[in-house]
C-alpha cells in the first residue's frame, strides 16, 4: 500500500514539474510568409531566356547580381548598392571604357560553394553563346552599357555575311579569382555600369547543372525548367514549383545580405482572373493584390490602396510585312488606324490613361526628376484629343483603299485573354472602327490567345511574315526610367527581340546618335533626340500606342510591412525586403 501511495505521489510531482517546464519554454516564432499573386504561369527560371513578368518573379528572388536596388533606411526609396560585388566598379582606364569589378570573397551559392569570378565568366559566356541563341543575350550585351564585341559574338551564327568573333575578343576578362575586367564599346559612368549589372540577366547560372542539362549539340539547356534544375545565388531558394499554380521560396542562409531579409518565405500564387485575385486578398489568402478594371473604382477610397507605376504601354502592332495584306505597309492605312482609336474612352473603360505617344509616364527626362511626358506636352508635336480624329482617320482610310485598289479590308487582331485591358481594347475597336470606316468596307475579327502564344507570334514576325496580322502588345523597359531614348531601341530595325518588322531609317539614325558617347552624357541633347524619335514614331506609325496604367494601383494587407513608402523606379516595391506582422 505504501509503495502504491509513493508511486502516485511521484507521478503527481513529475506532472507538476512537467507543467512548470512547459510554461517556461519560449514562445514558438511563427514563420513570416508573404503571399503574392502572379498573373500567369512562369515559363522558365533561366535568366538567359526569361522574358515574362512571371519569369522575373522567380529570377528576382533567386539570382544574385553584382549590384542591387536596396531600400533606404528611412524607407523613402531605394539605392543602387553592391550585392555580390565587393564595392563600386573601378574606372581603371580613366575614361570610362575599362572597368574592374571585385567579387565579394564571402559570396556563396545556396549549397555553400563559393562564388568567384569564374562563376560570372561562365554565366556570361553562356548568355552570349552563339549556338544557344539566348533571348536575353542582346540585352546583356547592350543595354545601359555596351560590352565590346559581346553582341557581335552572340549573333555571329545568324549574321550575313558571317564574321567569326572569338570569345577572347569579347570585353570580359578574369584578372584573378575575385576580379573581372570589363572593356566597353564607349565611355560610361559608374551609375551606368552598376545599373547594367543590377539586372537579373547579368546574374549567375550554376555551371554543373547548366552543363548537365545541356543537349548533345549544345544548342539548348533545360536549366531553370524546374526547382531541381536551378540553384540560388540570391536572397531566396526556390523550394517548390507547381507549374501554373504556385511557387514557394525560402530564405537563403548563405545570401550575402541575409541580415536584411526579414521574411522566412515568399509564396507566389498563380491567379489569372482579377476578380479571383481580389477575393483571395479579401479572404486573407494574399497579402497584396493589383487592381485593374472595375476594381480600381470599387476600391478607390479604400485606405489599403497603394500607388505604384506602370512602364507598360498597351499598343497595337500592325505587321507591315504580312504578304496577304500589302495595305498594312501603306502609311495612310496605318495613320487611319492611329487616328481612329478613341484612347480617352478606352482609358475610362479600363481605368487607365490615354497614351498617344510611346515613352511611359515613369520616364524621367532630366536628373532633377522632370518627367519626359511633361516635356513632350510642351514640345507641341502630340496630336490633339490624344490622337483621336475620326474624320481624319476616314480621309486616310479612303486614300489607302484607293492607292491599293481595294473596296474592303478584313483584318484579324490577336489579344491576350488574361489581360483585362486587352479584352476591353479589342472589343472596343472591333466595334468602333467599322463605324468610322464603314461596316461594308472594314471588318475586324478579334482572336483571344494565351499570353505565351501571343508573345511568340510577335517575336516570330521578323522572320515569319505570317505570324500575325495585328496584335495587342506592350513593352515595359526599366532602362527608360533613366533614359527616355532607350524606349526606341526595341523599334530599331536591327533589334533582335523586336515585336514586328520595323524599318524606319530615320528612327534608326536618331537612336544611333542618342547612344554615342559624346551625346549620351548630355541629358538635354538625349531628350531632344527622344522627342524627335517619338515624333517620327507617330508620323510613321511604327505602331499604335493606346493606353497605359495610370498608377499601378494595388492593395496591401494589414500584415504587410512594405520595405519602401512609395514605389521606386529601381526596385519597385522591393518585395524581397518586405516584412510581415505575424500578430495580425
Amino acid at each position: 500500500m505504501r509503495t502504491r501511495v509513493a508511486l502516485i505521489a511521484i507521478a503527481v510531482i513529475m506532472s507538476l514539474l512537467a507543467g512548470c517546464t512547459q510554461e517556461q519554454e519560449p514562445e514558438v516564432q511563427l514563420p513570416k510568409a508573404l503571399y503574392l499573386p502572379s498573373l500567369r504561369a512562369a515559363a522558365t527560371a533561366n535568366i538567359h531566356l526569361g522574358g515574362l513578368d512571371a519569369d522575373g518573379e522567380i529570377t528576382n528572388l533567386i539570382t544574385g547580381t553584382l549590384y542591387t536596388w536596396m531600400p533606404l533606411p528611412d524607407r523613402s526609396g531605394t539605392a543602387l548598392v553592391p550585392e555580390l560585388a565587393g564595392g563600386e566598379p573601378i574606372d581603371v582606364s580613366g575614361d570610362g571604357t575599362v572597368w574592374h569589378v571585385k567579387i565579394r570573397e564571402d559570396a556563396k551559392w545556396e549549397n555553400g560553394e563559393p562564388i568567384t569570378a569564374d562563376s560570372f565568366i561562365y554565366s556570361w559566356k553562356m548568355m552570349l553563346d552563339p549556338k544557344l541563341v539566348n533571348s536575353q543575350a542582346s540585352n546583356f550585351a547592350r543595354y545601359f552599357i555596351e560590352i565590346e564585341n559581346a553582341l557581335a559574338y552572340a549573333v555571329q551564327e545568324s549574321t550575313e555575311p558571317k564574321v567569326e568573333v572569338a570569345w577572347e575578343d569579347v570585353g570580359i576578362k578574369k584578372i584573378d579569382d575575385h576580379t573581372i575586367e570589363l572593356t566597353l564599346a564607349g565611355a560610361y559612368s559608374v551609375e551606368e555600369v552598376m545599373r547594367h549589372f543590377a539586372a537579373d540577366r547579368s546574374g549567375l547560372v550554376y555551371e554543373p547543372i547548366y552543363e548537365a542539362e545541356m543537349n548533345a549539340d549544345r544548342t539548348a539547356t533545360l536549366y531553370g525548367t524546374s526547382k531541381e534544375t536551378v540553384l540560388s545565388s540570391g536572397p531566396f531558394i526556390l523550394v517548390e514549383w507547381v507549374k501554373g499554380a504556385e511557387r514557394v521560396f525560402e530564405k537563403n542562409p548563405y545570401y550575402v545580405h541575409a541580415d536584411r531579409i526579414k521574411l522566412d518565405k515568399i509564396v507566389y500564387r498563380v491567379v489569372e482572373d482579377p476578380g479571383t485575385r481580389v477575393q483571395m486578398f479579401e479572404n486573407g489568402e494574399l497579402d497584396y493584390v493589383d487592381l485593374v478594371g472595375e476594381y480600381i473604382t470599387q476600391y478607390a477610397d479604400d485606405p489599403r490602396v497603394i500607388y505604384g507605376a506602370s512602364r507598360a504601354i498597351r499598343q497595337l502592332e500592325i505587321n507591315s510585312s504580312y504578304p496577304d495584306q500589302p495595305i498594312f505597309d501603306n502609311i495612310n492605312f496605318r495613320k487611319a488606324i492611329y487616328y481612329a482609336i478613341d484612347r480617352e474612352t478606352i482609358a475610362e473603360l479600363a481605368n487607365a490613361q490615354p497614351m498617344p505617344g510611346i515613352v511611359p509616364y515613369t520616364s524621367a527626362a532630366y536628373s532633377d526628376g522632370t518627367l519626359f511626358r511633361t516635356v513632350a506636352e510642351q514640345a507641341g508635336y502630340l496630336p490633339e484629343n490624344y490622337g483621336y480624329d475620326p474624320e481624319l482617320a476616314l480621309e486616310y482610310f479612303n486614300k489607302a483603299l484607293e492607292e491599293e485598289g481595294l473596296d474592303k479590308v478584313s483584318v484579324v487582331l490577336n489579344y491576350t485573354t488574361t489581360l483585362q485591358d486587352h479584352i476591353i481594347i479589342a472589343e472596343f475597336i472591333q466595334q468602333s472602327l467599322p463605324e468610322i470606316f464603314g461596316e461594308d468596307r472594314f471588318e475586324m475579327e478579334i482572336r483571344g490567345l494565351p499570353s505565351a502564344q501571343n508573345i511568340d507570334n510577335l517575336k516570330a514576325s521578323p522572320t515569319n511574315p505570317r505570324a500575325y496580322q495585328m496584335a495587342l502588345a506592350q513593352w515595359g523597359l526599366s532602362a527608360a526610367d533613366f533614359a527616355p531614348n532607350k524606349v526606341f531601341e526595341v523599334y530599331t530595325s536591327d533589334y533582335p527581340r523586336r515585336n514586328g518588322p520595323y524599318k524606319s531609317t530615320r528612327l534608326d539614325e536618331l537612336y544611333a546618335e542618342s547612344i554615342r558617347d559624346e551625346v549620351r552624357r548630355d541629358e538635354k541633347r538625349v531628350v531632344e533626340l527622344a522627342l524627335e524619335m517619338e515624333k517620327v514614331f507617330i508620323e510613321e506609325v511604327i505602331n499604335v500606342p493606346i493606353i497605359t496604367s495610370s498608377t499601378g494601383l494595388g492593395m496591401a494587407g494589414d500584415r504587410l510591412i512594405l520595405a519602401v513608402d512609395q514605389w521606386s523606379p529601381g526596385g519597385g516595391w522591393c518585395w524581397k525586403f518586405a516584412d510581415i506582422d505575424v500578430t495580425k
